[in-house]
């Protein structure tokens, strides 16, 4: 079993933890992914588990807008009632977890699959993908709305977590990043802590890296707090973040990150 999806498991089980015990106005509040209540986000990590098998995966390699393609899913869902929603999710999520885990090892785990807008990724990334939105949703969509405090993620979360998004980074902000013209260095502490360097390759797109090289500005932050804000669910103004170097250019590219 990869670290992925020991991962994925263990946030399975606390998903389900949480939908045993919600009451059926928790089921109806309004998530923090408006326009989607706490139902439609269950609904959306089940229809995503369920769809990456079958016809509706070729629907989302060959579509267009990866957020019309979540918002659809959700609308098929909305007739299943809060416990088939979580059936569904739980024998999904199970099957997502175990086939993907052995494909990770094999030589189909390097096949590129294309995500809608979102670009061009190794199939062995799709449980950390998997991760990244359990975690997101989990922390800032549903538990806020119905007051439940969860744990700090571990460095096993935080690594599946920035793997996806770190790849995301490079190809999801394209045609906004065109004026990326020198290195940025991000730096995170906590979890998950890494320094990575940003560099531009044309076009708008951008490469990843662990290397040292000199960079125009420096990006710290927490890494805990690095899904939240690159995933513009806060302002990153609001957090930790601190910038040294050429500030208006650091400034002028976090403004313009979001990841999905």
């Amino acid at each position: 079993m990869t670290t992925a999806q020991t991962t994925l498991m263990r946030q399975r089980a606390q998903l389900l933890d949480i939908c045993a015990d919600l009451r059926a106005d928790q089921w109806r509040t309004m998530s923090a992914a408006r326009p989607w209540q706490v139902r439609d986000v269950v609904a959306h990590l089940g229809a995503t588990c369920r769809d990456a098998f079958g016809p509706r995966l070729g629907a989302l390699v060959f579509g267009t807008a990866v957020e019309h393609a979540n918002d659809d899913a959700v609308i098929r869902w909305r007739k299943k009632t809060p416990a088939e929603v979580v059936r569904e999710y739980a024998r999904w999520s199970g099957v997502f977890a175990a086939v993907y885990d052995r494909t990770a090892s094999t030589p189909v785990g390097a096949v590129p699959l294309r995500l809608a807008d979102l670009g061009w990724y190794p199939i062995r990334l799709l449980p950390d993908i998997l991760v990244f939105d359990h975690h997101v949703h989990l922390h800032y969509d549903i538990a806020p709305v119905i007051g439940l405090s969860l744990p700090e993620p571990d460095e096993a979360t935080m690594s599946s977590v920035l793997r996806w998004m770190l790849a995301g980074l490079e190809q999801m902000n394209a045609s906004d990043m065109r004026f990326v013209d020198r290195p940025l260095r991000l730096e995170l502490t906590g979890p998950g802590c890494g320094s990575w360097t940003i560099s531009p390759c044309g076009d708008g797109r951008l490469r990843v890296t662990d290397d040292q090289r000199d960079a125009a500005v420096a990006i710290h932050a927490k890494a805990v707090e690095f899904p939240e804000w690159a995933t513009t669910r806060a302002p990153w103004r609001e957090r930790a973040v601190e910038l040294s170097g050429d500030r208006e250019y650091g400034e002028r590219f976090l403004d313009h990150l979001r990841i999905i």
